[in-house]
C-alpha cells in the first residue's frame, strides 16, 4: 500500500493523476483489517475518495 501510495505522490502531474489517486485509494481500503472495532466507517469514507476519482476519470473520458 505504501509503494503505491508513493508512485501517486511522485506523479502529481502526469496525464494519468486521477487514475494513480483511484488506484491508491482502492488499495488503501485493504487497510481496514487493521481498524478496530469498526472498520466499517473507515471502509465509506476511503471508498468516497475512490469514488470521486472514478467520476471524474469518467467524466473527463465520456466527452472522448
Amino acid at each position: 500500500m505504501q509503494t503505491v501510495n508513493n508512485v501517486r505522490e511522485n506523479h502529481r502531474k502526469v496525464p494519468e493523476e486521477n487514475h494513480l489517486s483511484l488506484l491508491a485509494d482502492g488499495v488503501g481500503m485493504l487497510a481496514w483489517v487493521t481498524i478496530k472495532p469498526n472498520p466499517a466507517n473507515y471502509i465509506a469514507e476511503v471508498l468516497g475518495g475512490a469514488q470521486f476519482y472514478g467520476n471524474k476519470i469518467m467524466t473527463i473520458h465520456k466527452e472522448k
